[in-house]
């Protein structure tokens, strides 16, 4: 895999320039990440105006932030969060501008830290702070930003199908890395923690892919801005609903889920999540008063309720 600092072009070894991209000796260049060093943020500027200038027209951009800096990065990422929606300002499209957690140190960008950020979106990490369980209950956002929940910065290579649901049905945008294509630099020893999970054919990978698939059937079935996860709503506590409309719920492993439907008659529709099997059920009238559902099948399971 090697040291990308080697061949970078502020490794003062590589450029005629005089930039010193790591003055104090880190052998990673860690400080071009930061604002110490004025003469490398200048460049980094007129780099982004160009990119900004190139490509301002399309309307399929997102921003990012680098990818998984350390903590003391934060400050310099604010800063380029800030130029580029300064920049944007003065053109015809504005673009979301997202930052990303650092991936597996503990001096990483903290999820507080992209939380008070200027971003739009963020990608936040599984780690030890409050409301951080992105891996087995993710916390529903406050609305101030974009959420994608990604496997990179949860597990590495990892996920599960419970995963894909409660993000889901939190309000947050599941995004998968996938080992379709054998990943990067992840046959090197210093990762064999994953190298079990590093093919595309491992058992781990089909039903996650497949599920990302429902999420997205679902979304497009929804009146999906006027959803908003609830999770009091479902005795699973995962449910995306527009409260009297409809309501998509996930449970695992249970018998019975109950959901507090507003008064009216519903149709319902159950999605067997492990082998994507779809079945409509008898409509159930609601007084108000929670209704007990069961599916026809054992295990994990999704049922979409929607008014008629």
């Amino acid at each position: 895999m090697g040291n990308p600092w080697t061949g970078h072009p502020f490794n003062a070894a590589n450029n005629i320039n005089g930039l010193d991209g790591d003055p104090i000796t880190t052998g990673f260049g860690r400080s071009i990440h930061t604002l110490d060093i004025a003469e490398i943020t200048k460049v980094q500027e007129c780099y982004v105006e160009k990119v900004i200038e190139t490509i301002n027209d399309l309307d399929n951009v997102l921003y990012e932030i680098g990818n998984e800096h350390y903590e003391e990065s934060f400050e310099w990422e604010e800063h380029m969060v800030r130029f580029i929606k300064a920049h944007e300002s003065k053109k015809r499209l504005r673009h979301p501008v997202g930052m990303t957690s650092g991936g597996g140190g503990a001096d990483s960008v903290t999820n507080d830290q992209l939380r008070s950020s200027s971003a739009d979106w963020i990608s936040p990490r599984e780690r030890d702070e409050q409301n951080s369980a992105y891996k087995s209950d993710p916390p529903v956002p406050d609305g101030t930003k974009i959420i994608l929940t990604d496997t990179d910065h949860l597990w590495g290579i990892g996920g599960s199908v419970g995963w894909v649901w409660k993000s889901f049905l939190r309000g947050l945008n599941p995004l998968y890395m996938d080992p379709y294509v054998g990943l990067h630099g992840m046959r090197d020893p210093m990762w064999e923690r994953w190298g079990e999970l590093h093919y595309r054919d491992h058992p781990l990978h089909e039903p996650i892919r497949r599920n990302m698939g429902y999420t997205r059937l679902y979304a497009e079935k929804m009146e999906l801005n006027r959803a908003k996860p609830t999770p009091e709503v479902s005795s699973s506590r995962y449910c995306l609903c527009d409260e009297g409309h409809e309501y998509l719920v996930y449970f695992d492993e249970k018998s019975l889920v109950e959901v507090k439907l507003r008064p009216g008659r519903y149709a319902v529709e159950w999605l067997d999540v492990n082998r994507g099997a779809m079945a409509a059920a008898d409509k159930v009238t609601s007084d108000g008063s929670p209704v007990k559902l069961k599916p026809p099948w054992d295990g994990d399971s999704v049922v979409y309720l929607s008014l008629t």
